[in-house]
């Protein structure tokens, strides 16, 4: 009876450590999960922030202030274009003020 405790001892512990084996693995691969997808979190959002900044011209403040002082009828303010941008919230706020502008100078 004596070999077959020992033997059960022995086969307890080998499976207490590979359990703990197997826990460690488990928590680095979570860690390592959630790492990676941390990073692809962060990369989308630098991605879809470009993207905006894209689509308005600059930042959101600088078109929001371009369009209160428009809607406000100041149309003497120097909206700032990148060279090339015609596409833009930006641009197109420019164009529209320059309109407005010689509309206003015509009448």
């Amino acid at each position: 009876m004596d070999e077959s405790s020992k033997a059960l001892e022995q086969a307890a512990a080998s499976i207490s450590v590979s359990a703990l084996t197997g826990a460690k693995q488990a928590k680095l691969n979570s860690l390592l999960a959630i790492l990676a997808v941390s990073i692809i979190g962060l990369v989308l959002a630098w991605l879809i922030s470009r993207s905006v900044i894209k689509l308005l011209g600059g930042e959101p403040a600088e078109a929001a202030a371009a369009v209160r002082a428009i809607a406000a009828g100041d149309l003497t303010m120097n909206i700032a274009v990148s060279a090339g941008d015609d596409t833009s919230l930006l641009a197109n706020l420019q164009q529209m003020k320059e309109s407005l502008v010689n509309i206003i100078s015509q009448v």
